[in-house]
């Protein structure tokens, strides 16, 4: 029977408060594969003080004779020595720091019910997780810019959209908030806002399916409005130098040369190497690779052999790149006694891909440019920079510190005049490519 309509029932409305909320988990949202610190670890080994150095052999002996079959006198020819030039690699410092409130330590020092998690130790994972893709990020792309614009829209606080080929999702995903500079050639043009001069574009939103970037404020540069262009490229802010006098200025870059740099780079000094005077000392790009597939990977490949290499190498695709890769093994893929009639198990976990004595591992990044790829030489890579003894971090890792230097607490200081404290991490170290002759940049993979 139809329940009368002038009952009066009790619905949550009348019992405020009755009713409990249900907590899941704390989730952490923003992409964390950092491939290339899993794939080159640091080792307490690789610490230095002012630098690195190694030497490099950039021209072999060439003082040869050929001196015939009738085993006469000959005269030798002069000798033509070989020549090395000294690799300095120094490392790069970046510091990440948070700010936060007297009340919010009190109130969450410890999990349980005022908490998900004791508010230390959230911010010191917070710091350390988002210091780790910084460092990701600069590894990967570092003095090299993060993306490419496409277009600029002036309509309303502007916007950029990057290109298809330059865009690295796990970066863009994670900009909201962030600050960044606009460089052209090799001068920042715009390194502010009208809300802002000089300390950043702030980032309002960014739609990573029309790779579309939004300011919060139109970008500046000093006092002047700027206008970002097609082929401009993205930097943190801070990363490719500070300005001066309020107008366009030549970079200085403040982060590590990431490999893609140290690869593709033909010209300038590299760790103090002149790129333009040595060939031994560049590395192999391929402007064209094309759909991916294992065949167009091994013919990239190819460049570091025929150039002396072999060994093992680590392919760096996107995750876009590696799944369509994936999808041609699987349309290849035979089935063999174990096939089942119930189910298909098809694809793989991981990819690796062998010719001509050469292995070559496949990985996926979210840092990695949808239309690159980067062949790396596993036993020629490594992480040069300070050693933390006692870093303070939850993981015992050696690179990534919060202590005070020179003292043996953590980074958490009191903010003069306001009732908070600062917390800061901070990791001193660069990535070194010690053969790029035996490496690899593809550009042009098409989908």
């Amino acid at each position: 029977m139809a329940a009368s309509t002038s009952d009066v029932y009790v619905d949550p409305l009348d019992l405020a408060g009755f009713l409990k909320p249900v907590f899941g988990e704390l989730q952490w949202l923003l992409p964390e594969g950092v491939v290339l610190q899993k794939l080159f670890k640091f080792s307490k080994g690789d610490a230095v003080g002012a630098n690195f150095q190694e030497p490099v052999q950039v021209v072999t002996s060439w003082g040869v004779t050929f001196c015939g079959s009738d085993g006469g006198v000959v005269t030798l020819n002069e000798s033509i020595p070989s020549k090395t030039v000294n690799a300095t690699v120094t490392p790069f410092l970046t510091v990440l720091n948070d700010k936060v409130s007297y009340g919010m330590f009190d109130r969450g020092a410890e999990a349980g019910k005022k908490a998900f998690m004791a508010t230390g130790a959230y911010i010191g994972k917070n710091l350390s997780m988002q210091l780790r893709r910084l460092l990701e990020m600069s590894m990967m792309c570092g003095q090299d810019g993060f993306a490419t614009v496409s277009t600029y829209s002036s309509a309303g606080t502007g916007s950029v959209v990057v290109t298809a080929a330059s865009a690295r999702i796990g970066i863009l995903s994670m900009l909201e908030g962030a600050a960044l500079d606009v460089v052209r050639g090799t001068n920042v043009i715009a390194d502010g806002s009208t809300a802002s001069n000089s300390t950043g574009i702030k980032v309002l939103s960014v739609d990573i399916e029309t790779l579309t970037i939004t300011f919060a404020a139109l970008p500046f540069i000093g006092s002047n409005a700027a206008t970002p262009a097609a082929d401009d490229v993205l930097f943190l802010h801070g990363a490719a130098g500070p300005t001066a006098g309020g107008v366009a200025t030549a970079v200085s870059f403040q982060e590590m040369i990431g490999l893609k740099k140290q690869i593709s780079a033909t010209t300038g000094l590299v760790f103090g190497v002149n790129k333009a005077l040595y060939q031994a000392y560049r590395g192999n790009v391929v402007l064209s690779i094309g759909p991916i597939s294992a065949g167009s990977i091994l013919a990239a490949a190819a460049k570091a052999i025929n150039r002396g290499f072999q060994g093992r190498l680590c392919c760096v695709l996107s995750p876009t790149a590696w799944s369509v890769l994936n999808s041609r093994n699987i349309g290849a893929q035979v089935f063999d006694s174990s096939y089942k009639t119930s189910n298909a198990d098809l694809g793989t976990d991981a990819i690796v891909l062998r010719g001509q004595g050469v292995v070559v591992e496949c990985y996926p990044s979210a840092y990695q440019a949808d239309g690159e790829l980067m062949l790396l030489p596993k036993e020629n890579i490594k992480r040069i920079g300070s050693a933390y003894e006692n870093s303070g971090g939850e993981n015992g890792d050696t690179d990534i510190s919060f202590m005070i230097p020179g003292a043996a607490q953590r980074f958490i200081q009191p903010i003069p005049g306001v009732t908070a404290v600062k917390v800061e991490c901070r990791s001193d170290q660069a990535i070194y490519l010690q053969k790029p002759a035996f490496a690899v940049i593809g550009t042009g993979i098409t989908y």
